[in-house]
């Protein structure tokens, strides 16, 4: 399971406020910086709150790295990101403790999960389902997260 925020920018001097809502976002001048196979994604599970944000400030966001590179330096997009990549990224642009790092919303603005599919009697579900407890139990993803930021800010 994964969960990703609009991502925004911290505050900085000539910035102004963070955004703490969807509704202040939209109300600014911020462009939203979409990405053609999310946006696939969101119509395909009906949610539709991206949309409304008004064409003329829909940026196409073919590769999100320099999307998020953009968000750093002009301050002018924000996009839909899952935080522990935007935080990776910030990481390995050097960037993590600056007043540019992006930020999320302090709501959440959109769930995603992600399933494995077996058949009826597969004989590797028991086995399967045993080893991926473990690795959630053990906190495996949580320590790999930690151990690729901190490789990307040495």
């Amino acid at each position: 399971m994964f969960q990703t925020f609009f991502v925004s920018y911290l505050v900085e001097t000539g910035y102004g406020e963070k955004f703490e809502t969807f509704q202040e976002l939209l109300d600014s001048s911020i462009n939203y910086g979409y990405n053609t196979a999310l946006e696939f994604g969101m119509r395909a599970m009906e949610f539709s709150d991206h949309l409304k944000f008004p064409l003329t400030r829909r940026i196409d966001c073919v590769d999100l790295k320099t999307c998020l590179m953009r968000m750093m330096t002009d301050g002018d997009v924000s996009t839909i990101y899952a935080p522990l990549y935007a935080q990776y990224l910030s990481n390995e642009f050097g960037s993590q403790g600056e007043k540019k790092s992006p930020c999320s919303l302090d709501e959440n603005f959109f769930y995603g999960h992600i399933v494995a599919l077996f058949a009826k009697g597969h004989p590797l579900v028991n086995q399967f389902n045993t080893l991926l407890r473990r690795c959630v139990e053990g906190g495996l993803g949580e320590r790999y997260c930690a151990q690729l930021n901190h490789e990307a800010l040495l």
